[in-house]
């Protein structure tokens, strides 16, 4: 029989009164009203049920499961409330099941058919029977929720939702159902849904085995593998529901990552975990099952569980081959979400670093697992180790590196693993069968590399073992010689991929294996060549030789020929051509080369020319010349052995030195050095002796000349050298280098840089032209950075392009008097400046444009009294003279004339020029047109374009290519447009009154203010012109001063034109 629902309806009256309105908090306690299903679904799990279908129409939806029947004490929970409306106290009480009242939100009247019990709830929580359908199963339940809100009006919900408001909402909820709703049911095993003429149908297998299952989850079209792993938690002496953990499993058979990492309570909550796996378990959550208190107690302990059951399921993946370099990706690492929150700034409150760390318990596990459990996956296969003893390296150097090799290397058991396995290759073969990068693999490698990290396994690279291969040169020796001919091959290949800046260690190392089974670094081995045959028994190869059998000639050419040569077979194994090009390279690159001449000649240096065994033989010379002749990349091979012979004789022994220790002078190039290095110290630095006269006595097979260039492309010293030092405080120009820099002087940004040639003052004693031509070429041939000292303090100063100043060495040569000069039979010694081109003697080219002529000076007084003397000759042909003596002349005679009392014009008639210019200027205005006007509406001047007078003055006020303003004396402001003429005003001095005639002498040259001025104070004012015209008339000197405007202006003329203008002047 049914319940009696009146009671029931009574009871509920009576507990919870009649107002309903109150009630909403608890009817939507869900932020996703749609919610319902879930708690439907684990209502149907706990209740025994296998399977359950879900079927929505447009006016309601209906569930219907085979789980355990109704019961009245179900009738009674499901339609009762708790007391309270508050939804914080439903938060502390923790009653959560009261989940089945938030299908209010999409009906007003919930039916329920499982018998016996057949019932309506309306009014929220009141009860009266419904109709048992005809032919229902009384093994199922069914559940049936119309949409009628609209109809009912309910007062307890928040929102009325329209029929096809619920048939939308409840539509996006049931597609979004998945595989994954399926995977921690305790009894469901098929969930199916249809709408209208859509269906879909989840079903799950499981196989058990102990505490886990392997679990299969198909739709008909997917299928999806989990491994679960449970454990069940007690609490307060009672069993709980269990933790779980779940894997995915992929179509390979390996544990793989997840996108989904939320945490689930039977179904997925709002809670990111963080996580690649699923972690699941009956945890205390909110009354909307979103999230979950990470501080409760409960759920502290369930995480504790988690944790053990993590613990223990990790062997178990080991033994089931699944705890592979793969599932290393799945597992958290320090990069992950769910530990890095601990490195953020402190700004985040107590309470959510605790509750962050609730997720973090997982990984502290398992990394403290991994690191002291024999669970790491290493590169030995089906083996594992504990973290703590690994090592990381690249899949190229534990391929040659083995781990028997590594444990010789570090000094430990050979029989342990030590190589952590390598990530799988990121590559996969597109649909044409190419190598492609695979980026899922890609991710994938990442995340395994960071789990290593997390792991603290250090890395062993090539830095490691070229530390590991210096520091045990014996041991090593022995281990090298115990490798195969394909080993070796292998190991160079892999050392060709290095970086570059392990070049120089590397061939420092003695790894290269030779033909005698010695090994030796590379620059003491040799590659046979292509005439040589590796099978014969030649002298060439490293051989024993008995003395007794040979001369001493032959002993030593034995000696010369004594080349170690690299064994064929550690370059040339198998068929593997790449393989075998990438060992010969990396042996070229640490000094492996073929042996030809300039190896040949390595070795004589090495034999005849280091110190303490310097045995010289005749022909040496011809050859090392002849090689750099043939090859000018060998010079530098001389640089550090002592093979010239220097002038020096004492106790009858022989001097040697390196190239950079000797200077080359007559015989054999003509560099005046010797001139130098006698003034010096022998015990300077700068000291160098000269190169043996012997040489010069080598016969017809070589010249002194061929020696001498051979002496200077090796090092030795030709010329006069600049050196570079800091700027001396003694510099004339240090005030404006050092003291007037911005700033404190920075290392990385600032250059502090001077140049001197050190005991320079030795050519200054006593000058000759043998010294004074060393400094000469010297001068010539260096940099133009020499000729400056900059100081700068920082790249902002280097950037404003503050200009450089002189040397040391342009101060000191522009004080000094070393430049000779040339008088008829005679040579004398000046200074730069005092030094004239056409005086230098011969061997002293002159480029004037060199500028380094131009820093010290050369020539500046002779061309500044040249300059002079030709603005002389041009202001005295200016005045109408031939030349500046006549000028000077008549100069003179003006002033003992005028001392004896002469008017001027009486000089003027005296001096000859003058009178004949005066006499052309009367021709001139005898000639010239009068000025005529005609009587228009007003007047115009119609005769003024009759002279030039602008070229006129161009010339009278034009000097050094600037034309200056009469008035101001400045040059003219621009130019024309289009031109290169100065663009000036000529302005009438005086009017018709005063220069009836058209003249050019008349005119002034203004700038476009002075001629604005002019015509304003000058020639608007007649007492200002009858004063200007009286100064012309009873003036002698060429500058006017003119009072106007309570201002004095100034107007000066050029010689020239103050005499044409006074002539014409009436």
């Amino acid at each position: 029989m049914p319940s009696d629902y009146n009671a029931i309806t009574e009871h509920n009256e009576d507990q919870l009164g009649k107002d309903t309105s109150s009630r909403k908090t608890q009817v939507s306690m869900y932020s996703d009203p749609t919610h319902f299903i879930y708690e439907i679904l684990q209502n149907a799990d706990d209740h025994g049920a296998t399977e359950v279908l879900f079927k929505l129409s447009k006016d309601a939806v209906m569930i219907e499961h085979n789980g355990e029947p109704f019961k009245e004490e179900n009738v009674k929970a499901i339609t009762y409330f708790g007391k309270s409306t508050s939804r914080e106290d439903l938060v502390k009480t923790g009653r959560f099941g009261i989940g089945f009242k938030s299908v209010f939100a999409f009906t007003a009247t919930p039916i329920i058919i499982s018998w016996p019990e057949h019932f309506e709830i309306y009014g929220l929580y009141r009860v009266k029977e419904h109709l048992y359908p005809e032919g229902f199963s009384r093994d199922r339940t069914r559940i049936i929720l119309p949409f009628n809100h609209e109809s009912e009006q309910p007062d307890y919900v928040e929102k009325l939702v329209s029929p096809d408001e619920a048939y939308q909402q409840i539509s996006e909820c049931l597609t979004k159902l998945d595989m994954n709703t399926l995977l921690f049911m305790q009894n469901i095993r098929n969930i199916s849904w249809k709408i209208e003429n859509r269906s879909m149908h989840y079903w799950r297998e499981d196989e058990i085995d102990e505490n886990s299952r392997s679990t299969f989850i198909t739709n008909g079209v997917l299928k999806k593998k989990w491994l679960v792993f449970s454990k069940v938690p007690t609490w307060e002496n009672e069993r709980h529901k269990a933790v779980e953990i779940a894997f995915v499993i992929n179509e390979q058979h390996q544990i793989t990552s997840i996108d989904d990492d939320f945490l689930y309570v039977l179904f997925p909550t709002t809670e990111n975990t963080g996580l690649k796996f699923l972690l699941n378990g009956p945890y205390r959550t909110n009354p909307a099952r979103e999230t979950i208190s990470k501080t409760d107690t409960f759920n502290v302990h369930l995480m504790k569980v988690t944790c053990e059951l993590m613990k223990e399921l990790l062997p178990k993946l080991k033994d089931r081959k699944l705890l592979n370099v793969q599932f290393l990706s799945v597992l958290p690492n320090k990069e992950d979400e769910v530990t890095d929150i601990s490195n953020r700034l402190q700004i985040v409150l107590d309470l959510v670093e605790k509750q962050r760390g609730l997720y973090s318990q997982i990984h502290d596990v398992i990394v403290n697992e991994f690191r002291n459990q024999k669970l790491t996956p290493t590169k030995r296969k089906d083996s594992y180790a504990p973290a703590k003893d690994l090592y990381r390296g690249t899949r190229e150097m534990s391929g040659v590196i083995q781990d028997d090799d590594l444990a010789t290397l570090l000094g430990k058991d050979r029989h342990l693993s030590l190589w952590v396995a390598n990530p799988p290759l990121n590559r996969r073969r597109d649909d044409r069968g190419r190598f492609v990068e695979d980026e899922n693999a890609t991710k994938q490698n990442m995340r395994i590399n960071d789990f290593l990290d997390t792991l603290d396994i250090p890395k062993w690279d090539v830095e490691d073992l070229i530390k590991t291969l210096e520091s045990k040169d014996e041991p090593i020796i022995e281990w090298l010689k115990a490798k195969t001919d394909e080993w070796h091959q292998d190991f160079y290949a892999f050392l060709d991929d290095s970086p570059s800046y392990y070049e120089d260690e590397l061939s420092e190392l003695r790894i290269v294996r030779c033909t005698d089974g010695e090994y030796r670094i590379g620059s003491e081995c040799h590659f046979f060549g292509d005439d040589v045959d590796p099978n014969e028994d030649l002298l060439t190869v490293s051989t024993v030789i008995d003395d007794s059998d040979h001369s001493e000639s032959q002993k030593e050419e034995i000696q010369e020929e004594n080349f170690h040569y690299v064994d064929p077979a550690v370059y040339s194994f198998g068929d593997n051509k790449i393989q075998q090009e990438s060992t010969q390279k990396f042996l070229k690159i640490i000094g492996v080369c073929e042996v030809d001449e300039t190896e040949r000649v390595k070795v004589i240096l090495k034999q005849r020319y280091r110190l303490g065994s310097i045995k010289p033989r005749e022909g040496d010379m011809e050859r090392f010349i002849a090689l750099v002749k043939d090859k000018p990349e060998s010079k530098l091979i001389f640089k550090d052995y002592y093979i010239f012979e220097v002038d020096l004789q004492r106790d009858n022994k022989r001097f040697f030195r390196k190239p950079g220790g000797v200077f080359v002078d007559s015989p054999y190039l003509d560099t005046g050095l010797t001139a130098y290095f006698e003034g010096i110290d022998e015990d300077s630095d700068s000291f160098k002796r000269a190169l043996s006269p012997n040489y010069a006595e080598y016969g017809s097979n070589i010249t002194p000349e061929e020696i001498g260039k051979f002496a200077e492309t090796i090092g030795a010293q030709t010329k006069l050298e600049a050196i570079k030092r800091p700027i001396d405080y003694n510099d004339p120009n240090l005030s404006y280098l050092i003291d007037q820099a911005e700033g404190n002087f920075r290392y990385d940004y600032g250059n502090n840089e001077d140049y001197i040639i050190p005991e320079l003052k030795i050519l200054y004693v006593a000058p000759s032209i043998t010294k004074s031509n060393l400094i000469w070429r010297t001068m010539q041939s260096l940099p133009e950075k020499c000729l400056n000292a900059w100081y700068w303090t920082s790249k902002k100063d280097r950037e404003r392009g503050r200009p450089p100043g002189k040397s040391s060495l342009v101060h000191e040569l522009k004080k000094k008097k070393w430049v000779p000069q040339k008088d008829e039979n005679s040579i004398s010694f000046v200074r730069p400046c005092d030094a004239s081109v056409e005086m230098l003697p011969k061997g002293f080219p002159y480029e004037a444009e060199q500028k380094w002529l131009k820093a010290i000076e050369f020539g500046r007084k002779t061309n500044e009294q040249k300059e002079e003397h030709t603005q002389r000759n041009q202001q005295a042909k200016e005045r109408g003279y031939d030349s500046a003596a006549e000028a000077e002349e008549v100069d003179a005679i003006y002033r003992d004339f005028k001392e004896q009392g002469g008017s001027p014009q009486q000089l003027r008639e005296r001096i000859d020029p003058q009178k004949r210019r005066t006499k052309l200027l009367i021709l001139e205005l005898d000639n010239a047109p009068p000025k005529e006007y005609e009587q228009r509406a007003r007047s115009v001047r119609v005769s003024n374009g009759t002279v030039e007078q602008r070229p006129y003055l161009t010339t009278n006020y034009t000097d050094d290519n600037r034309m200056v303003c009469q008035m101001c004396k400045k040059e003219m402001p621009f130019k024309k447009r289009n031109s290169n003429e100065d663009y000036f005003e000529a302005v009438e001095a005086l009017g018709k009154d005063h220069f009836p005639i058209e003249h050019r002498a008349q005119y002034l040259a203004f700038c476009p203010e002075c001629a604005a001025k002019y015509k304003e104070f000058v020639k608007r004012d007649q007492k200002v012109r009858e004063t200007f015209y009286k100064f012309l008339i009873n003036s002698d000197v060429s500058e006017i001063s003119l009072l106007t405007n309570n201002e004095t202006i100034y107007i000066w003329f050029a010689e020239k034109h103050w005499n044409d203008l006074k002539t014409v002047l009436y």
